[in-house]
């Protein structure tokens, strides 16, 4: 409380004790308190919510970067083998062929591996799509 409020509720109220203005004024810097304290913890609390998201974030983000980089991997696995399969059976694989076999995804690879010693020519076998369901 300033000093010219002071000397007004000193004039006002001559018989009021030095404690109970001291009082008046704590109750006076109470608002400008809480306020800064309810800024503060709302400051911190969206600070930690950031903080939280991010972590989440960053874990789901890794988690399905993995999945993903198992599934290419597996699948293009999946198609080198295939590929060296088919040189055997057909002799060198022509450009379109090898290109067929790396943009495959996983169930056609198998759909075709599974025809692999019935297919009576290399452009039968990657014309075979994968039946639905």
């Amino acid at each position: 409380m300033d000093g010219a409020f002071r000397r007004l509720i000193r004039r006002k109220m001559p018989d009021i004790a030095t404690a109970e203005l001291d009082q008046i004024d704590d109750l006076l810097k109470g608002p400008t308190m809480l306020e800064e304290s309810l800024e503060r913890l709302y400051t911190e609390a969206i600070e930690k919510g950031l903080a939280e998201g991010r972590s989440i974030g960053l874990s789901q983000g890794r988690s399905e970067g993995l999945f993903q980089g198992r599934s290419e991997g597996l699948s293009q696995g999946a198609s080198q083998i295939l590929a060296r399969l088919l040189e055997q059976r057909f002799g060198p694989l022509p450009e379109w062929a090898s290109q067929r076999l790396q943009s495959a995804a996983s169930p056609q690879l198998e759909h075709w591996a599974d025809l692999l010693f019935t297919a009576s020519t290399l452009e039968t076998l990657l014309a075979s799509q994968r039946p639905a369901g």
